[in-house]
Formats: structure tokens, sequence, C-alpha cells
């Protein structure tokens, strides 16, 4: 059976082509769909390990969709503990705003998690 419609656009990989490259040239690309985890059939058939491999591409989109998870689940829970919680306040002498001191905070603060930003309101902002 034959056809007269396009195929495409098909899915690829570009390469960026190093330091060297002038631009504005068109950088070189493949028709690829890299592997999203390491469960995809290609990872298994992986045999000659090099850059950009399947196997690599697998435990690499793995890895991140992994931490990226991670960081959400973490998230989640200190919007949930430290919600309604006054995490910034003034000074003693009333002239600066200062940050909670309490174990939460602290550790949200330190992993830059909760709360990042002072607002024009005067309140803690994620």
């Amino acid at each position: 059976m034959s056809s007269t419609e396009l195929v495409g656009p098909l899915p690829k990989v570009t390469f960026g082509g190093g330091p060297d490259r002038e631009f504005p040239r068109l950088l070189p690309a493949v028709a690829y769909v890299p592997p999203t985890n390491t469960l995809d059939p290609r990872y298994v058939a992986c045999t000659k390990h090099h850059v950009a491999c399947d196997c690599r591409e697998a435990e690499w989109a793995e890895y991140r969709a992994e931490h990226s998870y991670a960081r959400r689940e973490m998230q989640a829970a200190f919007d949930q503990i430290l919600a309604g919680h006054q995490t910034w306040q003034w000074s003693d002498e009333g002239d600066t705003f200062t940050g909670c001191m309490c174990t939460g905070c602290q550790l949200a603060r330190a992993c830059h998690i909760w709360p990042t930003t002072i607002d024009s309101n005067s309140e803690a902002t994620a």
C-alpha cells in the first residue's frame, strides 16, 4: 500500500559539535528517540558502550527521573510541615527580617527548599 502523505516530523537528537563550532551553522542531527529508562529493550541489548549509547542514555534518564521525583516529594513534605509557620520575623530591633531558627526552618533554608525569598508583603514565599 502506498501513500502520498509525508512521514514525520521525526524525533531527533541534535549534537552541539564542541566549542570550536562556528555559528550560525546547522547543528548535526540524527532521527532517534533515546531510551527513557533501563526498562527499554535497547538497554539490555547494548554491548558497545560509547558516548550517548543506549544504556548510558537509559541510566541517565532514569537517574534524572528518580532525582526529580525525590525533590518534588521533599518539597511537598516541607510545604505541608511548614504550612502556616512563621518562617521569618522582625529582629529584636525591629529593622530587619530574620529567619526562624527552628530545626525545620534551618533544614529548609540549608537545603534551599523553602522559603527562598521575602515578597513585598513581608511574608516568606517559596
